[in-house]
């Protein structure tokens, strides 16, 4: 058997699993968090910036 293979005979397929990335905008003055957006990881930080921002003005 070759790599993997006795793992997923064994027990089956894995489910795939994705990282996620958590972008924050932080009040500077008491540490609160104002906004918080959840993406995939190839969504960049500057993608959502915008969102963060118009968020914070709340």
């Amino acid at each position: 058997m070759g790599v993997g293979e006795w793992k997923t005979r064994i027990h089956g397929v894995g489910k795939r699993r994705t990282w996620r990335k958590l972008h924050l905008a932080v009040n500077e003055a008491t540490g609160e968090i104002v906004t918080a957006v959840v993406s995939t990881n190839d969504i960049s930080d500057d993608q959502v910036f915008c969102q963060l921002r118009s968020g914070s003005r709340k």
